[in-house]
């Protein structure tokens, strides 16, 4: 028999098993019975790092469970179950084996690269894939009795495996991995489609219904009306007339917006054009009431276009309702991670988004910070870094975790390290956190004991057994925009341009400890005093992303010494920018920021411009070996 999962799926090229004996697997994989209580208990193996410290992968200490000859064993279960997820950053040339119900050769083996490639059965098709600089499977691998999971190499890095064990006494028709897959979205039931009109302070209703039945796509256009920085317009939905709304939220963060922008396109939720839409199934027992709310003062009615595919189908008695919360906190306290969502009763989590504006520009080490989910008692997720989280891998480089990318199960909202800037999102089918008595979630931000300061706010999907909903917070919902950037040198960021210079990455040692650098030095002609060749000065340009629109003061922090020229700011029109600024000294130092001038800066990305006119004549060199940039929001318009 085929079976065809909607949205995501696999297609079983087998007889299913009487339902006494059967897997839960097909229903965990098919969207259309995402809303389904999961009779598993899940949990996941890691390479986190037990001293609660930040070496999560980078040593290799930490990631196995034990050595075994010449193997590293890094997942070892008993059955029935499977392993829904595989993912690492750091995939290497040396073979992965899996050891199925204690076979002595291994079910499958391959070079663990190769995992991911699309090209080696069965981990082939859409299940497997990379990007934001993470490598990920979701093909099942289910098993009886046990499962062993071995490297064959002497040290791997970053990993995290998660799995799913079945109730005891669950015969599985076969073992291993499926044949085949394929990837799909198509939603059951009759389409529905309303216009409405919301005035500012005011409330309307996109869809009411007072009898059984769900809800499996809502799509709302225009997706830009509801942007901006406000997050003024909330979507709130009541299943069987409930005291309390099960989601109560900006539309934004339901929609997976980025800092008030339109982000994310991925399989179940996001933006196409200018239309947000959602592919959760929702279903429910009696009744369910959609509504948008207002909260503006001032404006014109926005027109709104819903279009909703029903389905007559009624909540089974083994669904959840769906649920969405949201939570912020503008400054995070220290010490104590971030709490993305504490629920008791019995479900299981399907999706999750974070947004994180750091207080530090230039600096994005607060995304070290692990994730952790407790569910009924135990630790069970224990993760190695925030972008691991979302599947992606090593932030700040360049084709990988470095800007906004949709996947279709994961994605980065945002990067900017010049604006200490970032998020992303995750959508869970095969691998949701089934939960039957209470599910706690958090992240921690920073490295190491919750130091790091920042913005967080955080949305979490989930299914639960009643409809009512949690309470909504109330917190300030403006987003908070940076009034400075940094043009960190660590790695170098956004060179553009450079002409008759090198720009080289160095170290220093100081007494106040060690910096990084970009030696900027002039290549032709360094013996001269002045410089007057016909090119005109050496030449840096950098992207520099401005937070806002605004009138901005440079600021230069870079080493003092006796072979330190002088820098020159020229603004986006190549214009000289206050007077050149000297970092000769007799001795080698540091300057600390010192102002280079200031000029006007739109909202997003801008050239920036530093020649070196000239040097001391004291100088014993031609260059300026500069720490940091940074700019400074001075006036708003």
């Amino acid at each position: 028999m085929m079976r065809v999962l909607r949205t995501l799926c696999l297609l079983l090229l087998t007889i299913a098993a009487p339902a006494a004996a059967q897997s839960p697997l097909p229903r965990m994989l098919e969207v259309r019975e995402l809303a389904r209580f999961r009779p598993i208990t899940v949990g996941m193996f890691s390479s986190y790092d037990r001293t609660g410290l930040n070496d999560d992968g980078f040593s290799g200490k930490h990631s196995f469970l034990r050595k075994e000859g010449d193997a590293l064993v890094i997942a070892e279960l008993k059955g029935p179950g499977a392993i829904t997820r595989i993912w690492t950053p750091t995939p290497i040339n040396a073979p992965i084996e899996f050891y199925i119900d204690g076979e002595r050769r291994p079910r499958i083996a391959m070079p663990f690269d190769q995992l991911f490639s699309g090209t080696r059965a069965p981990f082939t098709g859409p299940l497997v894939g990379r990007g934001a600089g993470g490598y990920w499977s979701y093909v099942p691998i289910e098993f009886t009795r046990s499962v062993k999971v071995l490297v064959r190499a002497p040290t791997l890095q970053f990993y995290q495996l998660n799995y799913a064990l079945y109730p005891p006494g669950t015969r599985l028709r076969s073992t291993g991995a499926p044949p085949s897959m394929q990837l799909q979205a198509a939603p059951e039931g009759r389409s529905i489609v309303a216009q409405a009109s919301l005035a500012p302070g005011r409330t309307v209703t996109l869809f009411e219904a007072s009898k059984p039945g769900r809800i499996t796509s809502l799509r709302l256009t225009p997706a830009s009306a509801f942007g901006g920085d406000a997050r003024d317009i909330d979507i709130r939905i009541t299943w069987d007339g409930a005291p309390r709304p099960a989601i109560d939220m900006p539309v934004t963060e339901f929609f997976a917006y980025s800092f008030g922008d339109p982000a994310t396109r991925s399989l179940l939720l996001g933006t196409e054009g200018d239309t947000n839409f959602v592919q959760l199934p929702m279903p429910f027992s009696r009744s369910a009431k959609l509504e948008l709310i207002s909260r503006r003062t001032a404006g014109a009615p926005l027109p709104i276009r819903t279009e909703l595919t029903i389905s007559d189908r009624g909540r089974a008695s083994d669904e959840g309702y769906l649920h969405a919360s949201w939570n912020r906190e503008p400054r995070v306290r220290r010490g104590v991670p971030f709490p993305m969502l504490d629920v008791s009763g019995r479900g299981h989590l399907v999706g999750f988004t974070l947004q994180v504006q750091g207080a530090a520009p230039g600096d994005t080490g607060f995304f070290e910070g692990d994730d952790v989910v407790t569910i009924d008692g135990r630790r069970a997720i224990l993760g190695t870094g925030t972008e691991d989280a979302f599947n992606g891998g090593w932030y700040g480089l360049p084709g990988r975790w470095n800007e906004r990318l949709s996947l279709p199960l994961s994605g980065a909202l945002d990067y900017s390290r010049q604006l200490a800037r970032t998020g992303g999102y995750r959508l869970l089918v095969g691998d949701a956190y089934s939960f039957n008595r209470r599910l706690n979630f958090t992240v921690e931000h920073g490295p190491e004991r919750n130091e790091a300061e920042g913005d967080y706010a955080g949305a979490v999907f989930f299914y639960l057994d009643r409809p009512e909903g949690l309470p909504a917070v109330q917190v300030e919902r403006r987003v908070i925009r940076a009034d400075r950037f940094r043009v960190g040198t660590n790695p170098a960021a956004g060179l553009d341009t450079l002409i008759d210079a090198s720009l080289t990455p160095q170290g220093k040692k100081l007494p106040t400890g060690w910096v990084s650098t970009l030696r900027f030095v002039r290549t032709g002609g360094a013996d001269k005093v002045g410089f007057d060749d016909s090119w005109g000065p050496p030449l840096v340009s950098f992207r520099v992303e401005a937070p806002q629109t605004g009138r901005y003061g440079i600021f230069v922090d870079a080493l003092t010494g006796p072979a330190s020229a002088k820098l020159q700011l020229r603004d986006s029109n190549f214009q000289a920018v206050g007077s050149p600024t000297d970092f000769y000294a007799a001795a080698e130092g540091r300057s600390g920021f010192v102002k280079l001038g200031e000029f006007d800066l739109t909202a997003g990305i801008n050239l920036l411009h530093l020649t070196m006119p000239e040097r001391n004549p004291a100088a014993r060199g031609a260059e300026v070996a500069i720490i940091d940039i940074e700019g400074r929001l001075l006036r708003a318009p």
